[in-house]
């Protein structure tokens, strides 16, 4: 089961973590860790135990460039550490002459709908005049 939420990082804490564990119906004897990404493999990573709040600030700590933290719980202790995860989405900068050309290809398109409306009279209302 995959669940997300948007909190800001300072409600996050290592009871705000446990009282999570709790209500999505997981024990006090279970297991929570987060998972860590690879700096050799960036669609892998680690998961590393949160049991102490010096846990918890890593936890922040390792995933401030992301923004994102993955937590996992489990009612078994994890035997394999290693595990996958979703890349890091690479922001693209673009060129001023790509976006006016994608700007000039969305005008062109919006024209031609108009004119395809005017054609079938279609969307023509009356004018309201004050």
């Amino acid at each position: 089961m995959v669940k997300s939420f948007k909190i800001d990082k300072t409600q996050i804490t290592l009871g705000n973590v446990t009282t999570l564990k709790s209500k999505l119906g997981y024990g006090s004897r279970d297991y929570k860790y987060f998972k860590k990404r690879s700096v050799d493999d960036p669609t892998g990573a680690t998961l590393h135990d949160i049991e102490y709040d010096i846990d918890v600030v890593e936890m922040i700590d390792s995933n401030q460039d992301e923004r994102e933290i993955r937590l996992v719980f489990s009612k078994n202790p994890a035997v394999d550490r290693c595990v996958e995860i979703t890349p890091i989405k690479k922001r693209v900068s673009s060129d001023d002459d790509e976006e006016e050309e994608l700007q000039d290809y969305e005008l062109d398109a919006y024209k031609d709908w108009l004119d395809h409306m005017h054609t079938r009279k279609e969307g023509l209302g009356e004018s309201i005049k004050p």
